[in-house]
């Protein structure tokens, strides 16, 4: 299948996109997009929203395969920093193992992600930026959110998908979560916004019992990871490039004037909700 690359989009998104164009054409069927955060402590001050796009019929594949690596290794769900770390759950496996079950659920998450999404900024600049922000606070949340939802929107215009998406987010008692929690609502709320995002309903859901959630942690994780290796001239980590597929995801490392003038870009392209003041 070719594709004519439309005014705005590019190469990278027109990539991405062709990519995951299923036999015969375009999809119409139900997607589910589940994201993730991962936030580092000084000195890093890294923060990074991921995850993936799913049909949900592949969603429910993924998540019998998943549950059975699992399974093998008698853990209740997968969690990223565990596994890396050998902590919590984690302990009672040696290194080798841990890489076994990483490596098999990246196979997985490459087999059935239509497409996979992450944004990572600096934390530090952002308070810079909070007057931007109209519920003066959390821009840092959305500004990621909003690159990964301007994909999947990118995703849906080219292959002229118009069907229903439902998002979901790893809940927790965060304030990250409050902030994507008025992120979205502004989305529900503005007719012109749900048109584009061809938003159906959202939710904050638990790792544990929904394995997309759990690998939208492992790319949040390994994103995150890879944005501080950067910072610290450290080469990027194998596990990480078998995470990228063949171009399978949409990813983008931020600076601060980048992040400035996206924030204008994604109001004057009519993807962000609110106007940059």
């Amino acid at each position: 299948m070719s594709l004519h690359r439309p005014s705005g989009i590019s190469a990278s998104v027109l990539r991405l996109i062709a990519i995951t164009v299923p036999e015969g054409g375009a999809i119409f069927v139900p997607v589910e997009v589940y994201l993730d955060e991962s936030k580092g402590s000084k000195p890093e001050r890294i923060m990074c929203v991921a995850g993936y796009l799913f049909e949900r019929s592949q969603a429910e594949r993924l998540t019998v395969e998943w549950n059975a690596q699992l399974e093998r290794f008698d853990l209740p769900f997968f969690h990223m920093v565990d596994c890396a770390h050998g902590s919590g759950e984690f302990s009672k496996l040696e290194k080798p193992e841990r890489i076994e079950l990483q490596t098999e659920l990246i196979k997985i998450a490459n087999k059935y992600a239509r497409a996979g999404f992450s944004s990572t900024t600096l934390s530090e600049k952002f308070p810079a930026l909070s007057i931007l922000h109209p519920l003066q606070g959390g821009l840092e949340q959305t500004f990621n959110s909003m690159f990964c939802l301007s994909g999947v929107r990118r995703w849906a215009d080219v292959l002229q998908y118009n069907g229903p998406i439902s998002y979901f987010f790893e809940s927790g008692n965060r304030p990250e979560q409050a902030e994507a929690g008025r992120f979205m609502n502004m989305i529900c709320e503005d007719p012109v916004a749900r048109e584009k995002f061809r938003y159906h309903s959202h939710a904050f859901i638990p790792k544990e019992g929904n394995p997309p959630v759990q690998a939208a942690d492992l790319l949040a994780w390994q994103s995150y990871t890879d944005r501080r290796h950067a910072l610290e001239a450290k080469p990027r980590r194998a596990d990480y490039v078998a995470l990228l597929g063949p171009n399978r995801i949409l990813s983008r490392h931020w600076d601060l004037e980048e992040t400035i003038n996206q924030l204008v870009d994604f109001y004057e392209a009519g993807a962000l909700p609110f106007k940059p003041s």
